[in-house]
């Protein structure tokens, strides 16, 4: 007589954190000792693969999602489904207004056109929310970032515009 012992189905999971934001690394499924993975759906607007549960952030629109994970039964095993909620944050709307072309012997100045207020500026020749001509050389156009961290879901977005610092030495 053969006898064939199967472990009884646990289908729980979670995912590391509760919300995402859509530019974050796409999340995988966490089991439990003993649990594992089934076939995995959600509520309309999430992208998620059946065979992994790994939830495509980027192509989900932002939401609460529940997700399930059902394993069918096995033998005289009882199937087994289980749920989870997960968010998908959306990216703040993060715009950078145009820059005026510079001399590179003018004196430094605030950056501003960067929305919503509250972010910061990088780029060459930016300090402290300053740009200073001097720091670049002659001819250059140089991308300036506005990032900006959203306080309630901390998500980030960043916006771009250039700047062009001209040597300013011929007549019009």
């Amino acid at each position: 007589v053969s006898v064939t012992v199967s472990s009884t189905p646990d289908a729980t999971f979670s995912y590391a954190n509760a919300s995402y934001c859509a530019n974050a690394t796409d999340p995988s499924p966490v089991f439990g000792s003993g649990a594992n993975g089934g076939v995995f759906s959600s509520t309309a607007g999430l992208t998620i693969n059946s065979s992994t549960g790994v939830v495509d952030l980027s192509a989900s629109t932002p939401g609460t999602y529940t997700v399930t994970n059902s394993i069918a039964a096995v033998g005289s095993c009882p199937a087994d489904s289980k749920t989870t909620t997960i968010e998908v944050d959306a990216l703040p709307v993060v715009a950078l207004g145009a820059f005026n072309d510079v001399c590179v012997y003018n004196a430094a100045f605030a950056l501003t056109g960067g929305s919503p207020a509250g972010g910061t500026y990088s780029g060459t020749g930016v300090s402290a929310g300053n740009f200073d001509p001097s720091l670049v050389s002659a001819g250059s156009t140089i991308t300036i970032t506005y990032s900006y961290t959203d306080p309630t879901s901390t998500c980030s977005n960043t916006a771009t515009n250039t700047i062009f610092v001209d040597a300013c030495l011929g007549l019009d």
